[in-house]
C-alpha cells in the first residue's frame, strides 16, 4: 500500500455554509477525537466516488485535529476488472463472477491485508 497525498483543505473554508451551532458541534466533536489516528484504505487514488470523497475528507479531518491518512492498495489491472464487475452487479447488471475473478480478488485483498499498518486506532476499508 502507498500513501495518497491530498491538497490542504481547512474546515473554516466551509464557515459560510454552517451556522454557529453546527460549527461548534464540529469543533467539539473533533476535539474529542484529537488523539485518534485513522487510516482510510481504498483501491484507487483517483476516479470514482470514494476517491472523490477521500480527497476532501482526509485533509478536513486532519485540519480538525484527527490524524488521518489515505492508503491506496497495490493492485494489478485485472483486479479493477473484478471490482467493476462487482459494482455493476450491485447496480443490477447481469454478469458472472468467475473462479478466476474470485481468485484475483482474493489474492489482491489478502496481499494488501498483510500490509503493516502500525499505530492506527481505526482502519476504514472502502
Amino acid at each position: 500500500m502507498h500513501h495518497r497525498a491530498t491538497d490542504d483543505l481547512r474546515v473554516d473554508e466551509y464557515d459560510a455554509y454552517l451556522d454557529d451551532g453546527r460549527r461548534r458541534e464540529i469543533r467539539e466533536t473533533a476535539a474529542g477525537l484529537d488523539d485518534l489516528r485513522v487510516a482510510h484504505v481504498n483501491s484507487t487514488a483517483s476516479g470514482g466516488g470514494v476517491a472523490e470523497i477521500l480527497d476532501s475528507l482526509v485533509p478536513l479531518l486532519n485540519d480538525a485535529g484527527v490524524e488521518t491518512d489515505w492508503l491506496v492498495m497495490e493492485a494489478p489491472e485485472p483486479f479493477f476488472d473484478v471490482t467493476k464487475a462487482l459494482h455493476n452487479g450491485l447496480q443490477g447488471e447481469a454478469g458472472e463472477l468467475t473462479d478466476s475473478m474470485r481468485d484475483t480478488y482474493r489474492s489482491v485483498t489478502e496481499a494488501n491485508a498483510e500490509a503493516d499498518l502500525p499505530g492506527y486506532d481505526a482502519v476504514v476499508l472502502h
